[in-house]
């Protein structure tokens, strides 16, 4: 079984072929460099993410100029703000 029909199977598993075929549409590779950025604070998302290799980290920097870091994202795992991604808000 394929990343994504597990993915959905986690989902939904009940989803119709069709809703299938239509989320797999939805679906493209993106490549990251180390040290990109996927997304910064107060964006609004236009993607939601699921980690197929390497590793993100989330983080936030203080006035100082420090990092801080949030969440740290391995290999199958989903990054992204799913409620940004639907209310187009940040």
């Amino acid at each position: 079984m394929d990343l994504v029909s597990t993915f959905i199977d986690y989902l939904n598993p009940q989803l119709s072929e069709k809703s299938r075929s239509l989320f797999r549409q939805l679906l493209h590779t993106e490549t990251c460099d180390k040290g990109g950025v996927l997304v910064h604070l107060g964006e609004v998302e236009t993607n939601f993410y699921i980690l197929t290799s390497g590793v993100i980290r989330s983080f936030t920097r203080d006035d100082n100029g420090r990092e801080h870091m949030r969440t740290l994202y391995v290999p199958f795992t989903t990054t992204g703000s799913l409620k940004s991604l639907i209310t187009k808000k940040p």
